[in-house]
């Protein structure tokens, strides 16, 4: 029972994790297509979404490492004989 609960909270991080990486990167993409002329490299408006791109990028990476340990866990918790 403790197994299951220990992956299924990795799967519930790495899901949110994940969808707020997307968020972010959807975040990106309109203000980017929204408004092309103040989203240029010279600016700080430039800088700013490439920040929220990285943090997007870093929190998406994040989020389908802990779904992957979750996926491991459960694996490993369906081999393993009951007690």
């Amino acid at each position: 029972m403790r197994g299951s609960l220990g992956a299924t909270l990795l799967r519930v991080l790495g899901a949110l994790c994940a969808a707020a990486g997307l968020l972010a990167w959807i975040g990106v993409a309109w203000t980017a297509f929204s408004d092309p002329d103040r989203a240029t490299p010279q600016n700080g408006e430039g800088g700013r979404l490439t920040g929220w791109a990285l943090v997007g990028t870093v929190v998406t990476i994040v989020g389908m490492i802990l779904l992957h340990l979750a996926a491991q866990r459960a694996e490993r918790g369906e081999r393993e004989p009951p007690r």
